[in-house]
């Protein structure tokens, strides 16, 4: 029997802000559907989470050095190559 539980792939986030946020994001493979990668902003005294998303995977193979980066006031930048080109998203948590 085929298992449902959805496969954590690859870490690709684990950093602070400067208020103490917590930044996890991981890609995550669910067993019927296309890997996403989630987001997850944890309070960085209790562990509470405080916000999060489900983001697209990037669409081609090239690596980069780094797809998120934290940003000193709080948020993510996310770099998201396609065969388009590479945009940048914001993410904020709160």
């Amino acid at each position: 029997m085929r298992s449902l539980v959805p496969v954590l792939r690859q870490l690709l986030l684990l950093d602070t802000d400067r208020a103490g946020t917590v930044y996890f994001a991981a890609q995550v493979q669910h067993p019927v559907a296309a890997p996403v990668v989630t987001l997850s902003c944890l309070d960085g005294t209790t562990g509470a989470v405080v916000g999060g998303a489900v983001l697209h995977t990037n669409a081609l193979p090239e690596e980069s050095f780094r797809d998120f980066a934290v940003l000193d006031d709080g948020g993510v930048v996310y770099a998201l190559r396609s065969p388009t080109g590479m945009t940048y998203q914001r993410y904020d948590c709160r």
